[in-house]
């Protein structure tokens, strides 16, 4: 069902909807608001199953992974999600989210379309 409130109390306040900035104070829960690529097992150490993604493949010397995005992934407006909107996600990531990020992904060298 689309539309409603979500409501989720934290103990503190925030000053933005997005994860990914280092300014401000973001807000908690986002995690559950927002999808990735992959999404970790809770079960499974070191296993990663698709979300928006279709499937990953992986180089066997993991120089590099090609997702594919599943054609059933959408926006909350039903607008679908694009490989340009992944890499608009990433290179906004790593020319202005904290740097936390820029070191976590600091062996990518570039995302393709």
């Amino acid at each position: 069902r689309k539309g409603g409130v979500l409501r989720n109390d934290a103990i503190g306040t925030f000053d933005s909807l997005n994860p990914f900035v280092l300014k401000g104070t973001k807000a908690e829960g986002l995690d559950l608001i927002y999808d990735t690529l992959m999404v970790q097992s809770l079960d499974e150490p070191f296993a990663e199953y698709p979300l928006i993604a279709k499937d990953a493949e992986v180089a066997k010397d993991n120089s590099y992974v090609i997702f594919t995005i599943d054609k059933r992934a959408r926006f909350s407006n039903n607008a679908p999600i694009l490989a340009s909107d992944v890499k608009f996600s990433f290179d906004t990531i790593m020319k202005l989210g904290s740097p936390i990020y820029r070191q976590y992904y600091q062996d990518v060298k570039k995302a393709v379309v």
